[in-house]
């Protein structure tokens, strides 16, 4: 985080030099974070217990973009239009036919995870992820777009895997997702399938996802901006779990919104947003049933 709010600094200086080629925003704020996951270590409901997890913490979003032409941009920064946001680095380009292709770095280094989830004595540990992904949208002038994303993902001390080599964590993910953009004023609504494949070091571990969602993106007369997403995965793993004995199936749903109101208290260039979300699992083995909430709220300047 300290890195992230370094470069952002120097980026935001670097702007002074090359206004006219450079537009972007940065926020900072709080997040709350709730997470509960249900636990039966002895496979039954009458032994259950709650792993609760809570947090607030300080979060810092934003985007630089810098023009170096009408056709081409490069952008840096953590855009909280996502349920899980990642810090992204690339290039954007609109060829003649209107098409707009959209190559990033993308990279998750602060995540973390349970050194082994499958047992009521948790500790955390590093889970970082990197990778790459391409956008493609308006492809060739229609509503259609795709994106295709291939992460590496890498735990740091994975001790499920010690105690049982099929349930190694680290692996490749790769998603391809699809769909069509509906334009009506200037509301943007996005309808999308996707379908993921999880190539990791244990068996247990690998898996195929299928999913689908809706994504809208509106802005009011006044400018504000309101992002709601919505999303359901289903996920299949591709072995048994050897804690349990079973094949590992889940189904989740999620729901996040983002409301920016521009010109706080008439302000220029000054916002405030306010972001809350939710997210639930349930799988056919009672063990990895969880949900979540977040609730934030940050301020921040457009340039």
């Amino acid at each position: 985080m300290k890195f992230t709010t370094l470069l952002f600094c120097l980026l935001l200086t670097f702007s002074a030099y090359a206004e006219d080629k450079i537009s972007g925003y940065i926020s900072g704020g709080v997040i709350v974070i709730n997470s509960d996951d249900k636990l039966i270590p002895d496979g039954e409901a009458k032994d259950v217990h709650f792993d609760t997890l809570t947090k607030i913490g300080a979060i810092i979003t934003g985007e630089m973009n810098y023009k170096p032409n009408e056709r081409t941009r490069l952008h840096f920064g953590i855009p909280q239009t996502d349920l899980f946001p990642k810090l992204e680095l690339g290039v954007a380009r609109e060829f003649e036919n209107r098409t707009k292709a959209d190559l990033s770095i993308i990279a998750s280094p602060l995540d973390k995870t349970w050194q082994n989830p499958y047992t009521d004595n948790r500790h955390e540990t590093d889970a970082e992820s990197y990778g790459i992904r391409l956008k493609l949208r308006r492809l060739i002038g229609t509503g259609f777009f795709a994106e295709l994303a291939r992460m590496k993902r890498n735990i740091s001390k994975d001790t499920a895997e010690d105690a049982y080599s099929t349930l190694g964590r680290t692996g490749n993910d790769t998603e391809l997702k699809a769909g069509y953009t509906f334009v009506k004023n200037k509301t943007l609504t996005d309808v999308f399938a996707k379908y993921t494949v999880g190539d990791r070091e244990g068996e247990a571990e690998s898996f195929k996802g299928y999913g689908t969602g809706i994504k809208v993106t509106a802005f009011t007369k006044d400018r504000n901006l309101l992002v709601f997403l919505l999303a359901l995965d289903k996920v299949e793993y591709e072995a048994d779990n050897p804690y349990f004995g079973n094949t590992r199936e889940e189904t989740s749903y999620g729901a996040m919104a983002l409301y920016t109101l521009n010109d706080v208290f008439g302000f220029k260039d000054k916002f405030i947003s306010f972001s809350g979300g939710y997210g639930a699992r349930e799988a056919n083995v009672d063990f990895f049933d969880a949900e979540s909430f977040f609730a934030g709220v940050g301020a921040g300047l457009n340039f």
